[in-house]
């Protein structure tokens, strides 16, 4: 180990090309640049995670959402979400869709998920606002019960 640490300064006595050096020096830098962008790419990984276990535990208090559809929106099959076909034939929407949670409106987009929303069965609606949609949101804090289960 003595012998290492003696010689050390000996090879930086040694005359080498220019570009030898420069080449090291960019070697250096792009592995330390590399470095970085895989810490970078951990931590915003790790805080992903962290916002979306938070998300998941805060669901309960997002606001509620009821879809009044004109046409079928085909999730019947969808765990947690509720379907109800009105019986007036002079309705303008003929499906109600309850159960749901908003998440994000961003423009004339509404993400939604189930109230029991889990990771293992996660299903996310986006839909569009349109003619003939209607989107009747309320606080969380109003129970499902309260409602009336017709259109």
């Amino acid at each position: 180990m003595h012998q290492l640490l003696v010689y050390a300064p000996r090879l930086t006595q040694i005359a080498r090309p220019r570009w030898v050096t420069v080449l090291e020096l960019a070697v250096v830098l792009v592995l330390v640049g590399m470095s970085l962008f895989w810490a970078a790419t951990d931590y915003s990984a790790a805080v992903g995670r962290s916002r979306a276990r938070e998300f998941v535990s805060q669901l309960s208090k997002a606001p509620t959402v009821v879809v009044y559809s004109a046409h079928g929106l085909s999730l019947r099959h969808v765990p947690g979400i509720r379907r109800f076909r009105c019986e007036d034939p002079d309705t303008a929407y003929r499906f109600r869709y309850d159960g749901l949670k908003l998440v994000l409106r961003s423009g004339d987009q509404y993400l939604l998920v189930p109230a029991d929303w889990s990771r293992a069965e996660g299903v996310a609606l986006l839909l569009a606002q349109s003619d003939t949609l209607r989107f009747e949101f309320s606080p969380a804090s109003v129970r499902a019960t309260t409602r009336p289960s017709s259109c």
